[in-house]
């Protein structure tokens, strides 16, 4: 009789660090919907190195080697579009606080300080034109705000000793970053005149900004920037 052999079946052994970092990696895309989420792609990917060096070190081919490469390949795309896009939302809101912070200064240096007190409030309750003069004088109110708002010192120093001067961003302090609400404080150097008559005086300003979510289908949701003197440094 002849006698047929059954080839056995090799078993492999199952990778099990690498199936948890591709499980892992699948959650990578989390990171492009906030910067908050970056941690996510970041642990996938250590854990997924984890697991190939195992892998490389085993003597025989190991089940999950295909759906990690698969996932380490979405990590790495998910991570680094994720961090491009955080980085790029951030330095633009940079530039637009600065942006605010030095049209505040712009008006304090020409002595339009009705105007300069209204970037306190959101753009939908400032008045424009001459509704601004007759809302800080007739108001009680604004009458309030404006009396207080003159009694800061380093208003009344930038009132007194710098209109008309150059106007330089220095840097910025306590950041406060989100998707919703932004926070800043922002250094301005304030300087006049030449050479040895040359006066400086540096000025820290709050600047802040709560996005407005439109409640209009196709309206875009808008932030809406305030901001607030905090004193001389």
């Amino acid at each position: 009789m002849e006698h047929t052999e059954n080839p056995v079946e090799e078993t492999r052994d199952v990778c099990v660090v690498a199936i948890i970092g591709a499980g892992m990696g699948l959650t990578s895309p989390l990171a492009l919907l906030s910067d908050k989420m970056l941690f996510l792609p970041i642990c996938a990917f250590l854990v997924l190195l984890v697991g190939f060096l195992i892998i490389a070190l085993h003597k025989k081919p190991m089940i999950g080697q295909n759906f990690a490469f698969f996932s380490l390949c979405l990590t790495l795309f998910c991570g680094t579009a994720g961090w491009v896009s955080a980085d790029v939302y951030r330095k633009c809101e940079i530039n637009s606080a600065r942006h605010f912070a030095g049209q505040w200064f712009e008006l304090m240096t020409t002595g339009r300080q009705l105007e300069a007190l209204q970037l306190e409030h959101p753009a939908v309750q400032r008045a424009k034109g001459v509704g601004v003069l007759k809302r800080y004088t007739t108001d009680k109110k604004y009458l309030d705000s404006y009396k207080v708002f003159m009694e800061n010192d380093a208003v009344k120093f930038i009132l007194r000793e710098f209109q008309g001067a150059d106007i330089k961003f220095v840097r910025l302090e306590n950041v406060s970053f989100s998707r919703r609400l932004t926070s800043y404080f922002v250094v301005f150097e304030l300087g006049k005149g030449e050479g040895a008559m040359r006066k400086t005086r540096q000025f820290n300003i709050q600047i802040a900004a709560a996005k407005e979510y439109s409640e209009k289908e196709g309206e875009p949701n808008r932030y809406e920037w305030t901001t607030r003197l905090i004193g001389i440094i």
